[in-house]
């Protein structure tokens, strides 16, 4: 089970024995840690809670994206997928170089969200940068891409001012 909370207090007590409290703001881990007895031994993993993009964020990033699409190809052209990718290479996000053999350019291509060809490796295989998707972003990584799309509707002509307001 995964929840997120922020540390509340800390002590110890006359027997050395240290007690740490957290509080869960969301309703729904308070209720996932309502079945743990006081006596049920817990292993934690606990780390700093980092930044994912949020579905309303990816919702309007999508918007853009149809409306770069529309604005450079003067209609709805279904190329949003190739504005995404140019703009994930742009952006230098999350992405990894694998060398595989060239019969798995295709393979690639569906596990990830762009691929580029980067270079011959030997006879039979090939280096790619593979793009991850922004699903996988921290709020920070999904603000430079944003930045990427802004500065590319910008070049399509829209009213990035209009844009800005609607990313906030």
């Amino acid at each position: 089970m995964k929840v997120t909370a922020s540390k509340h207090s800390q002590y110890q007590d006359q027997d050395g024995i240290g007690y740490i409290t957290f509080r869960v703001d969301n309703f729904g881990h308070y209720k996932k840690l309502e079945g743990i007895e006081g006596s049920d031994k817990l292993s934690l993993d606990i780390e700093k809670a980092r930044g994912h993009r949020s579905l309303d964020q990816n919702r309007k990033m999508w918007a853009l994206i149809r409306d770069i699409d529309k604005a450079t190809n003067g209609h709805l052209s279904n190329d949003q997928m190739t504005i995404y990718a140019n703009a994930l290479r742009q952006a230098g996000v999350k992405s990894e170089q694998i060398i595989v053999d060239l019969k798995a350019e295709k393979d690639l291509r569906r596990l990830f969200r762009a691929v580029e060809f980067i270079q011959p490796y030997d006879n039979e295989k090939a280096v790619f940068r593979c793009y991850y998707g922004s699903s996988t972003f921290t709020t920070k990584e999904m603000s430079d891409l944003i930045e990427v799309l802004l500065i590319m509707a910008s070049e399509a002509g829209l009213d990035t001012g209009y844009w800005r307001a609607v990313f906030g």
